[in-house]
């Protein structure tokens, strides 16, 4: 009678698990066990880690960056959690790992470690780009655009009736971890490839990410520009006022405008007589710091304050052509009204990474000149304005510029 028991009880047993059993047969793949699952501990990081804080130079940290760069192009790391790939390994959160996520892929960069001049792009599809820039800068932020839609009816998805696919940039933003230069380019995304897009910040003044320093964020697609007078590393705590003074900047607006940032307000037309005009305008609103972004030299913005003109609008100032020196380009007369006028010679850049764009070569001080003052100029509006032309009153004929070898004078 035992015995009968015993083999009831087992097959009742048999006949409760059949359910689970087949259950798992036709169901989903099993989820895995905690520990099937794929590290994503890399352990070559934490020696390279140790090595770079003990030698910090930019052999030991490319050491580290590379094999990073190596794990995030692995397979495993196309769709993984970036939270659980730093707490796997801590020296990224040592090292202030920065990760953007944008819909095309994450960026990852580490704004804190002066040897890194390469921000990494992961996209969705796990391929993996780098992002090179200037020694000393810093990624500050990043911005996936939405931009003016291509052409290309190669690459149009299927039943598009117009061929037209939009461009997907990346817009990034840096800033020098010394003086707070900014820093700007451009990246756009074709068939899951990054190409460079130089015309995503063509319209800006040519010396623009040289010349200028200050702070900048995004509002929505645009840019905003908070411009600060540079801040020499060498300043010493005990020359600045007491309390200290905080710097007094000034806004500036990027407007995108589907395939490339410009200046709002900033006149469409980019040639010299909009870059004598823009620069003009500066001046006239005290703001040396967007002036020189005009410049060639930097150092040349000291010219207008040394007139007194910086920032002075009253009487109203007018922009004369006049005929262009023996070397070529252009020459504008800056008529203020005081006692002094501002000569500003215009040419193109002749080598280099910005061979071809038009800024300001050169600025005289010339004396009044009674001819220049009854010509047709346009106004100088310091708020950046449409400018209109004027003409001072005069019973003289007014020919469209002045004669050559106009009286001028360097200060």
């Amino acid at each position: 009678m035992r015995m009968k028991n015993e083999l009831l009880l087992s097959a009742l047993l048999l006949s409760c698990s059949l359910p689970v059993l087949a259950l798992e047969d036709v169901g989903s793949a099993p989820t895995p066990r905690p520990e099937t699952m794929v590290s994503m501990t890399v352990a070559a990081l934490t020696g390279l880690a140790a090595e770079y804080k003990t030698s910090s130079d930019d052999v030991s940290w490319n050491n580290y960056f590379n094999v990073l760069k190596d794990a995030l192009a692995s397979p495993g790391m196309i769709h993984a959690d970036m939270q659980l790939f730093i707490q796997s390994n801590p020296s990224l959160a040592e090292f202030k790992i920065k990760v953007n996520e944008l819909p095309a892929g994450r960026v990852i960069s580490f704004p804190q470690i002066k040897e890194s001049h390469t921000v990494l792009f992961q996209t969705r599809q796990g391929r993996v780009f780098l992002v090179p820039m200037p020694p000393l800068t810093a990624l500050r932020e990043v911005k996936q655009l939405s931009g003016a839609p291509s052409a290309d009816k190669a690459a149009a998805k299927p039943g598009d009736a117009h061929g037209a696919v939009p461009l997907s940039y990346l817009a990034f933003i840096g800033g020098d971890r010394m003086n707070s230069t900014l820093w700007f380019k451009g990246y756009k995304m074709s068939a899951g490839t990054l190409f460079e897009a130089p015309e995503l910040f063509s319209s800006l003044p040519p010396f623009f990410t040289q010349n200028v320093t200050g702070r900048a964020s995004f509002a929505a697609n645009d840019i905003v520009l908070t411009i600060l007078p540079p801040v020499s590393p060498d300043a010493k705590a005990e020359d600045l006022p007491k309390p200290k003074a905080q710097p007094v900047g000034y806004k500036v607006m990027l407007k995108f405008l589907g395939n490339k940032y410009a200046i709002s307000g900033k006149l469409p037309d980019d040639g010299p007589m909009s870059v004598a005009l823009n620069f003009a305008q500066a001046v006239a609103a005290n703001k040396p710091e967007l002036a020189k972004a005009w410049l060639i030299d930097p150092r040349l913005v000291s010219i207008p304050k040394y007139i007194g003109i910086m920032g002075r609008a009253n009487p109203p100032m007018r922009l004369v052509s006049m005929s262009g020196p023996a070397s070529g380009g252009a020459r504008y007369r800056l008529v203020t009204g005081s006692k002094d006028d501002l000569i500003i010679e215009v040419g193109r850049i002749l080598s280099g990474k910005l061979k071809g764009q038009v800024a300001i070569r050169a600025l005289f001080v010339a004396p009044p000149d009674s001819f220049a003052q009854s010509l047709m100029g346009t106004m100088v509006m310091p708020g950046g304005a449409a400018p209109a032309a004027v003409a001072k009153p005069s019973g003289a004929a007014q020919p469209t510029k002045p004669a050559a070898g106009s009286p001028i004078r360097k200060p």
